[in-house]
Order: structure tokens, then C-alpha cells, then sequence
């Protein structure tokens, strides 16, 4: 939970007029987190219906409970991904388990109310939108997976890099699960690589190293 507040505070969301309902179960085994933020609302159905944009995350001490995030405009939810009233902007849901980040994937939900409330078109033309295996991986072997070497320029072969490959091909694997075949499943995979940061310990070096993977993606979603 303190990890999600200070994704939520570094964000671009307006954060002068929200709510913060937390839920606890059996004295803190089992908790709910609601926040909604009453200065973003969505129209749905016929246009007269306004629901607040909101984030919710489950989690649990005993492992009880998956780690769970959602995000969107929507009027309620349960625990089974079941949203009343709107639609979801993210979600995502995994097992307590040591390659786990619920830093990353609180920013993805941080990320995708973010652009629910700037460029909601957008998302759902991306929502609506289908991406195959062949196409995602053309478009990183291109961009972010290409190698910038001597080695690379001379030789075809030794010009993509094969770990990075593979981590965003799992990537994309692990949010077509929950978002389909589609564009947002694409971008919420290469948001992760830009926020997952492992590797990058020290706050100085991670921070430098986020700024470059976002100013890539971005370089990625602007491009042909």
C-alpha cells in the first residue's frame, strides 16, 4: 500500500479531490484499497450515466489473496474481474511470487487512468485493436531490441537483442491473458519494460534508466 501511494503522488492525476476507502479483513490478512477521484468522471451508455474513475487493488499477508489491480471508470467491481457500470482501463492479476512487481504494475494501472482521462479515445481504439505475436515482434526488432554496434551494422544476424526479445515477448504474453490480442495488451507490455527496473537499484541510476525506456516507448508509440 506504500508502494502504491507513492506511485499515485508521482503521477499526473489530479490528486486535490479524491477518496481513499480501505476495506481490512480478518485484522489486516486481507485488504481492499479504493481510491476514487471525484474531479475525473466518464460517461457511459447513453451519455447521461457519470461514474467517478477510480483504482482498487486487493491484496493479502497469508498469499490468500493474489495481488489484483484495476483500474477505470466503472461504478463497482468484485473479486472475480466482474466491473458494474463502466468499463476497466487496466487490470491485472498474479500470484505472490519473487518475479512479482507491484510497483510495475501499479504504475500500469497509474498509466492507464492517466489515459483514460487525457486520450480515452485513444485507449479504446487500442482496446479494439488487434496485434499479433508477428507484428509486436517486428516492431521491437525494429526499435527498442535493436543493437546499436559496429558488430550489429556489419552483420544482420548479431543485431537484435535476444534477451530483450524474449523478456517483451513474455511481456506481451502475460497481458494478453487479461487484455486480448490487441494494441493496449502491445503497449501495457512495453510500459512494463519502462517501469520494471530490477537491475537499477540505486535511485539515481533508476530513475536515469526510466526516463530513457519511457522517452523509447514513446519514440515507439510516435513513430510509423
Amino acid at each position: 500500500m506504500a508502494e502504491q501511494a507513492k506511485v499515485v503522488q508521482r503521477s499526473e492525476l489530479p490528486l486535490g479531490n479524491v477518496e481513499v476507502i480501505d476495506r481490512i479483513f480478518e485484522e489486516g490478512v486481507r485488504v481492499h484499497r479504493t481510491i476514487l477521484f471525484h474531479d475525473l468522471t466518464s460517461r457511459i451508455g447513453s451519455g447521461s450515466d457519470v461514474v467517478r474513475c477510480r483504482l482498487d487493488v486487493f491484496n493479502s499477508v497469508d498469499k490468500s489473496w493474489a495481488f489484483q489491480i484495476f483500474s477505470g471508470a466503472y461504478r463497482d467491481l468484485c473479486r472475480n474481474t466482474l466491473v458494474f457500470g463502466g468499463e476497466k482501463a487496466y487490470h491485472q492479476k498474479k500470484k505472490h511470487v519473487g518475479s512479482m512487481s507491484t510497483e510495475a504494475m501499479t504504475e500500469k494501472a497509474v498509466m492507464g487512468l492517466d489515459m483514460w482521462s487525457n486520450q480515452s479515445e485513444q485507449m479504446k481504439l487500442w482496446q479494439q485493436a488487434e496485434m499479433t505475436d508477428r507484428q509486436f515482434t517486428d516492431i521491437v526488432k525494429e526499435t527498442i531490441c535493436r543493437k546499436n554496434t559496429k558488430a550489429a551494422e556489419l552483420e544482420e544476424s548479431v543485431s537484435i537483442n535476444e534477451r530483450k526479445l524474449n523478456y517483451l515477448l513474455e511481456r506481451f504474453a502475460e497481458e494478453k491473458r487479461e487484455l486480448g490480442q490487441t494494441m493496449w495488451a502491445a503497449y501495457n507490455a512495453l510500459t512494463h519494460w519502462a517501469t520494471h527496473l530490477p537491475d537499477a537499484q540505486e535511485r539515481g541510476r533508476a530513475e536515469k534508466k526510466r526516463f530513457d525506456r519511457n522517452a523509447a516507448v514513446r519514440g515507439i508509440i510516435e513513430g510509423p
